[in-house]
Formats: C-alpha cells, sequence, structure tokens
C-alpha cells in the first residue's frame, strides 16, 4: 500500500503511461486529493469525500481492477477523484479557491481538470453508475 504523496503520483504517472489522457491529468488530480487532506476548513461530507477519494487510491481492490484491465481499470479512481474535487469547487463558501490555495495546481489547470469530468462521464456512462453508487 503506497502512502507517501510522490509515490502515488510516480505509481499513476508510470501506470498510465500508455493512457495519455490518463497520464495527463490523473497525477494531478491524485496530488489535488491528497493535498485536500489537510485542508481544515473543508465541511464534514467534503472531508468525508476527500479522505474516500484517498483510500480508494490506494487500495488495491477496486471497482475497476488494474491488475486485470491494465491501465484502462484507472478510469475509476480518476473519475472518483474528479467527483471529489468538482464537488467541492461546487460549494460556493469553498470554490476554485480552497483548491488553488492548498496545493500547486495553477487555476488554469485547474478549469481543464474541471471540464473533464462532464466530458469523461459522457464517453464512459459506465463510470456515472459508479459514481451513484459512492456518492
Amino acid at each position: 500500500m503506497r502512502t507517501n504523496k510522490n509515490s502515488i503520483i510516480n505509481h499513476y504517472r508510470k501506470a498510465t503511461k500508455k493512457e495519455k489522457y490518463l497520464n495527463r491529468y490523473l497525477p494531478k488530480v491524485v496530488e489535488i486529493i491528497y493535498d485536500l487532506i489537510e485542508v481544515t476548513a473543508l465541511g464534514a461530507r467534503q472531508k468525508k469525500n476527500v479522505y474516500f477519494a484517498f483510500g480508494y487510491l490506494i487500495h488495491e481492490a477496486d471497482d475497476m481492477p488494474e491488475a486485470s484491465l491494465g491501465s484502462a481499470g484507472y478510469y475509476d479512481d480518476y473519475v472518483i477523484c474528479l467527483h471529489v474535487i468538482n464537488s467541492i469547487v461546487n460549494v460556493k463558501k469553498y470554490g476554485k479557491e480552497v483548491i488553488l490555495g492548498n496545493s500547486n495546481i495553477k487555476e488554469k489547470e485547474l478549469d481543464k481538470i474541471i471540464a473533464q469530468y462532464d466530458i469523461i462521464l459522457k464517453k464512459k456512462r459506465y463510470l456515472k453508475d459508479m459514481i451513484k453508487k459512492y456518492f
């Protein structure tokens, strides 16, 4: 089980090399989730979702196991993180500022990441059911 920030991010960077789309965004969303763990300004619901996403990332068994699906098995990890990030950004009292103020991500990158949520759910509809299952 990986828990060090750099080892988790590097794991996702290496594991998704064959999936350009995932390789571009997944390490960044993992970093955001990791950084949000320390944010005390989040409410209980948002904090619970951040912890859930982090647990999902580091746990070996999940809905789309990488062991059998290869790099495509990381889409569930990606969508769960995107869902949590979007749910925080969409709360007025947090917005993008809570993420920008607590991580190294630039606003332009965050905007691209936020836009990916709807795009990925339209392309891979089965992931929408998974989000409903957990949230």
